[in-house]
C-alpha cells in the first residue's frame, strides 16, 4: 500500500515560485562523492511499457499535453506534447491524419531527424533514438542517460551533440544507437541551453555566454573562444558560412562574423519586437519563434536587416518551429500545431491546424467513443470526440465548442450526454450520431451548476449554492422540482433510493450530509459528518459510500441509517478527485495517476494496482474492460487491469534489468519508498547526497538477490530540499558490469 502526505498545491506553489526546486534546472552532481555522470540503457521505457505502474497494463494514448518540439521530413511531422511524439500526415492540411505515436518517459525538449531516425531530448531522462523509417510503425532503437536537464541536441552523422546542464557540452557516438557511447566533454559554470555543430565546431549557449569548441577530436573537444552577453540570456543560434546568428530572451537579433572563432566580431544588432526562442535560417531569410509571433527577418544585407513579415494569428506560445518547403510547422505550447504558408503573395496565412492542447477535466464513454471534456480559451473550451474503435491509436473523429464555458462535469445516460457547464448551466445533447451531436435541452441556474446524476427521469444537480432537482421525462424541456440550498457549495451528489447524498461546504467546514427526498419538493437534511477536506466525488455501494476526500484520500461512511452517517475508514491516497466502481473494485484518479482498490471488506481498504500519468488524473470512466483517464494537460489514457492475473506480489517479479524506480510519494514528507531492481545478485549501495553532492544517508550497502526490493527512507532528520538516491550494484557473476543510477527526490515538510 502506498500512503502521502503531500498537499498538492503546495507542490504547485513551489513550481510557480521556484521551478528549479521541483523540475531540477540543475541537478549539480559533478561534486558527488565517487559521482558517475553517466550510465548505459535507462530504465527503458518502450512503447508498449508503463512509465511506472503495478498490474496495470497501458493499451493506448489521446495526448494533449504542451508542444516543445517539432521536426519535419518531407510532408511527415514529428511534434512533441509533452512526454508524447506525435506522428502525422501533413499532405492535406485540411485533414491531418496522425500516423502513430510514441511515449518517452520524460518531456521531449528538442526532436532531430536524421536518415529515418528521430533523436529526442528528453529532459531529465537522456536522449533517445527512434527508427521511423515507416512512420506508422516507430521503433525504439537506444537510449543513454544523462545526469542532467538536457534541452537541446544537435546531431551530425549520428554524433550527438549535448547541451546538458551544468556538464555544458556532451558528444556521445550514437552511429550504433543500440550501444551510444559517450565521446568527451567540456563542462560550465552555468545552466547549458542551446547547441548547434557542424561536426567541426560545436556552439554551446550558456546563460548569457556562447562557447564556441573546435570538436574535430570529439574526445577532447576544445574551447576556441566565447561570447558575453550584457543583457539577456542567448535562446537559439544558427551558423552559416561562418555568419552566427542569435538571438536572446526579448527579442534582440544578434549577428556576429565567427571566421575567427578566437575573436568573433559583432555584425548588428536588431529587435525584433517578440521574445525569441528559435531561429531557422533558408536562403537570405530567418524565421523565428517569437513566443506570441513567428517573425520573418530579411538578412540580405547585414548592415540593413529588414522586417520582413510576420504571423501573429492565435499564437500564444511559440517555442519551436521547422522549415517544410514553402510552409513553418510550429507546435503552440497552448493551443495546438499550425502550418502556416510562409511564400503566399498576401503574406504567412494559415493553411492548416491541429487543436491538440487544453486541460482535459471530464470524460466519459461508450463502446467506441470517448467525450473528452477540454477548458482552457474561449476557442477550445468544449467536447471532444474521440473514435477509440482501435484502442492502441485512438484519434479526435469531431468536437463540439461550447459557447463561453468549458464544461464541468460528463454524464453519458444512453444516447443523451449531460453536460454542466457552470454558469451557462445544463446542457442535454443527443450524441447517438457522434459526428453530428445536437442540443436538444437546456436548464439554466442562477448559480454554477457543477455535477450531474441521472436518475430514470430525474437528473440531480450539484450547485454552488446546493442542488436542483430536475423533472427530464421531457428531455428537450427540463422542468425544476425544487432548488435546495441548505447545502452550500455542493460538490458531488450521489442517490440511492429516497435518499440524497451531498458533499458540501459550511460555515464549520466540509461535511457529507444524507438528505430526504421522498418529497421531491421539500427535501430536508437528516444528518451530517464532517470530511475535514473538500470531497470531489461520492460513489454508493450497498450499504457505504465511497467518497473521493481530495487529499484525506478514499474516504468510507456505512450509510445503513442515513439518520446517523457513521464513518467507517480511509485508504490515504495523493488527492483523490474521481471514482469508477466495478464489483469490488474502486477505481481512483488522484493527484499522479490512478489506483485500484479492493472494497471487498469495506472497512479494510487494500490497494491491488496503480498507474501513474505524466500529470493530474482529473476523471476515471470504465467501460467493457478498459479504464480510461482524463489526465489535466497529459490527454486520455487507455489502460487495462484484470482483477485475475493482473495481481502479482512485487517481490516475486524476476527483472530483465536493472532499475532504480522513482521514489513515492514524490514529493514526500518524512517518509517514502524506494524500490529496486537487480537482473543478477549483486552487492548494493544505496545512497542518499545532497544538492552540494555531499552524502546524508546510507540507506543500504549489501548483497541483494535477484528481482525487485523495496526499502522505505526515514529523512525525519533532514531538512526540505532536493536530494538524489543513488543506487550502484555490482554483480557477483563473472564477467558483468557495474550498474550506476541517479533519481532526484523533494523533501517537503
Amino acid at each position: 500500500m502506498r500512503t502521502y502526505s503531500l498537499i498538492k498545491p503546495l507542490s504547485i506553489i513551489l513550481f510557480v515560485l521556484f521551478p528549479s526546486l521541483v523540475l531540477g534546472q540543475d541537478l549539480q552532481m559533478q561534486q558527488c562523492e565517487e559521482g558517475i555522470l553517466y550510465t548505459r540503457d535507462l530504465d527503458e521505457v518502450d512503447f508498449d511499457d508503463i512509465p511506472s505502474s503495478k498490474d496495470v497494463d497501458f493499451v493506448g494514448r489521446m495526448a494533449y499535453g504542451h508542444g516543445f518540439g517539432i521536426a519535419t521530413h518531407g510532408t511527415i511531422a514529428y511534434y512533441s506534447k509533452f512526454h508524447v511524439i506525435e506522428i502525422a500526415d501533413l499532405r492535406d492540411l485540411k485533414n491531418i491524419k496522425i500516423l502513430s505515436r510514441v511515449r518517452t518517459p520524460d518531456r521531449v525538449t528538442k526532436i532531430v531527424w536524421q536518415d529515418n531516425k528521430l533523436y529526442l531530448s528528453n529532459w531529465a531522462k537522456g536522449i533517445r533514438v527512434i527508427d521511423v523509417s515507416d512512420p506508422k510503425n516507430p521503433i525504439l532503437l537506444g537510449s543513454f542517460a544523462v545526469d542532467a536537464i538536457l534541452r537541446d541536441i544537435s546531431v551530425v552523422d549520428g554524433i550527438v551533440y549535448l547541451a546538458a546542464g551544468t556538464h555544458g557540452l556532451n558528444i556521445l557516438d550514437a552511429t550504433n544507437p543500440s550501444d551510444i557511447k559517450l565521446l568527451g566533454s567540456f563542462p560550465v559554470k552555468n545552466e547549458s541551453m542551446r547547441i548547434t555543430s557542424d561536426g567541426i565546431r560545436a556552439y554551446l549557449s550558456e546563460n548569457k555566454k556562447l562557447h564556441i569548441f573546435d570538436v574535430t577530436d570529439p574526445f577532447e573537444p576544445k574551447e576556441l573562444g566565447s561570447i558575453t552577453s550584457s543583457s539577456y540570456e542567448v535562446k537559439n543560434l544558427v551558423i552559416q558560412n561562418d555568419t552566427l546568428y542569435t538571438v536572446q530572451d526579448y527579442g534582440t537579433l544578434h549577428i556576429f562574423d565567427a571566421t575567427d572563432p578566437t575573436r568573433v566580431r559583432k555584425i548588428t544588432s536588431f529587435d525584433t519586437g517578440g521574445r525569441s526562442w528559435r531561429i531557422k535560417k533558408k536562403e537570405n531569410l530567418l524565421y523565428i519563434a517569437d513566443e506570441s509571433k513567428l517573425s520573418i527577418v530579411d538578412v540580405t544585407d547585414l548592415k540593413n536587416i529588414k522586417y520582413k513579415a510576420s504571423y501573429e494569428g492565435n499564437l500564444a506560445a511559440l517555442y519551436d518551429l521547422e522549415l517544410m518547403g514553402d510552409y513553418v510547422v510550429c507546435p503552440d505550447f497552448y493551443r495546438g500545431l499550425f502550418i502556416i504558408n510562409v511564400k503566399h503573395p498576401k503574406g504567412p496565412k494559415l493553411e492548416g491546424f491541429l487543436k491538440t492542447f487544453g486541460n482535459i477535466v471530464n470524460i466519459t464513454a461508450t463502446k467506441d467513443y470517448i467525450f473528452l471534456g477540454k477548458v482552457l480559451t474561449e476557442e477550445s473550451n468544449g467536447i471532444r470526440i474521440i473514435n477509440t474503435t482501435n484502442k492502441n491509436l485512438p484519434f479526435e473523429e469531431n468536437f463540439f465548442h461550447l459557447k463561453y464555458q468549458g464544461p464541468t462535469d460528463l454524464l453519458l445516460v444512453d444516447s443523451l450526454l449531460y453536460v454542466t457547464q457552470g454558469l451557462q448551466g445544463l446542457k442535454i445533447v443527443n450524441v447517438h450520431d457522434p459526428i453530428n451531436p445536437t442540443i436538444i435541452g437546456s436548464y439554466l441556474n442562477e448559480t454554477s451548476c457543477i455535477k450531474v446524476e441521472v436518475v430514470d427521469s430525474l437528473a440531480f444537480i450539484a450547485t454552488a449554492l446546493g442542488f436542483v432537482i430536475l423533472d427530464i421525462s421531457d428531455a428537450y424541456n427540463p422542468i425544476e422540482i425544487v432548488d435546495f440550498r441548505e447545502t452550500k457549495y455542493t460538490g458531488a451528489i450521489a442517490v440511492k433510493d429516497s435518499i440524497l447524498f451531498a458533499a458540501h461546504t459550511l460555515s464549520n467546514g466540509f461535511q457529507f450530509s444524507s438528505i430526504n427526498i421522498s418529497d421531491l419538493s421539500k427535501p430536508f437534511i437528516l444528518d451530517t459528518k464532517p470530511t475535514y477536506k473538500e470531497v470531489e466525488d461520492i460513489k454508493i455501494v450497498d450499504n457505504y459510500a465511497y467518497l473521493a476526500n481530495a487529499f484525506e484520500g478514499l474516504k468510507v461512511f456505512a450509510i445503513s441509517r442515513p439518520k446517523n452517517l457513521k464513518y467507517t475508514t480511509q485508504l490515504s491516497v495523493e488527492y483523490v478527485l474521481d471514482i469508477s466502481i466495478e464489483g469490488n473494485l474502486a477505481y481512483l484518479a488522484n493527484g499522479r495517476g490512478i489506483s485500484i482498490v479492493d472494497f471487498t471488506k469495506p472497512y479494510e481498504l487494500k490497494e491491488v494496482g496503480w498507474y501513474q500519468t505524466d500529470d493530474w488524473t482529473r476523471r476515471i470512466t470504465l467501460r467493457d474492460g478498459y479504464i480510461y483517464t482524463a489526465s489535466q494537460n497529459d490527454g486520455m489514457y487507455i489502460l487495462k487491469y484484470d482483477p485475475v492475473t493482473g495481481i502479482s506480489e512485487v517481490a516475486n517479479r524476476q527483472p530483465n534489468t536493472y532499475n532504480l524506480r522513482q521514489n513515492y510519494p514524490n514529493p514526500f514528507n518524512a517518509t517514502t519508498t524506494v524500490e529496486f531492481s537487480l537482473e543478477e545478485k549483486s552487492h548494493v549501495s544505496l545512497a542518499v547526497f545532497n544538492t552540494a553532492g555531499k552524502r546524508v544517508a546510507e540507506l543500504s550497502s549489501k548483497v541483494y538477490t535477484q528481482g525487485t526490493h523495496i526499502l522505505n527512507w526515514d529523512a525525519g532528520n533532514l531538512g526540505s530540499g532536493v536530494y538524489f538516491i543513488r543506487l550502484k550494484s555490482e554483480p557477483l557473476g563473472a564477467g558483468s558490469q557495474p550498474f550506476v543510477q541517479t533519481i532526484k527526490s523533494i523533501l517537503l515538510k
